[in-house]
């Protein structure tokens, strides 16, 4: 996996896929986890 590359227009530079992955999971769980508990708020 740490071959692929791709290419950030917001910063202009090549990211690596793995690691670039990893970040984009951690947010994505980050998001999910507040709509979670907003959800479990409203009831």
């Amino acid at each position: 996996m740490d071959k692929y590359t791709i290419h950030c227009p917001k910063c202009n530079t090549t990211h690596n896929v793995s690691e670039q992955l990893e970040i984009w999971k951690d947010e994505f769980i980050k998001e999910l986890d507040k709509i979670v508990r907003r959800l479990k708020n409203e009831k």
